[in-house]
């Protein structure tokens, strides 16, 4: 499971004390993937919710760079929406990603905030 210094868990607790309207998951893929009939994957623009179907798209545990991979980084967007917070994993390797998120372009995977 998660650890306390787990970076995705901490940003969602955040979210919830300060109530934000937006997460922002940099990772090093380009947001949650599907693998289509040819083997190859897609990326999935977006989830109206973390369910299982969504965890069951997630596999792997991380790489040399990152822990937990992306099943810690879909509980942390889902705890996170359950606190009423859309949230956005995208790769932190795409240069000006964070000022494109803010424009509302479509990168990486939205998860938009579970109605309170």
């Amino acid at each position: 499971d998660q650890a306390l210094g787990d970076n995705d868990l901490l940003a969602s607790l955040v979210v919830k004390l300060i109530r934000a309207d937006l997460l922002i998951i940099l990772t090093t893929v380009d947001g949650l993937r599907r693998r289509g009939k040819s083997g190859r994957t897609a990326r999935v623009p977006y989830l109206e919710s973390v369910d299982r179907k969504a965890f069951k798209l997630a596999s792997g545990t991380g790489s040399g760079m990152s822990k937990g991979g992306m099943k810690t980084k879909l509980k942390a967007v889902q705890t996170a929406s359950n606190a009423g917070c859309s949230a956005v994993i995208a790769s932190g390797r795409q240069k000006g990603v964070l000022g494109r998120i803010m424009k509302g372009e479509d990168v990486g995977t939205l998860v938009v905030a579970s109605a309170m």
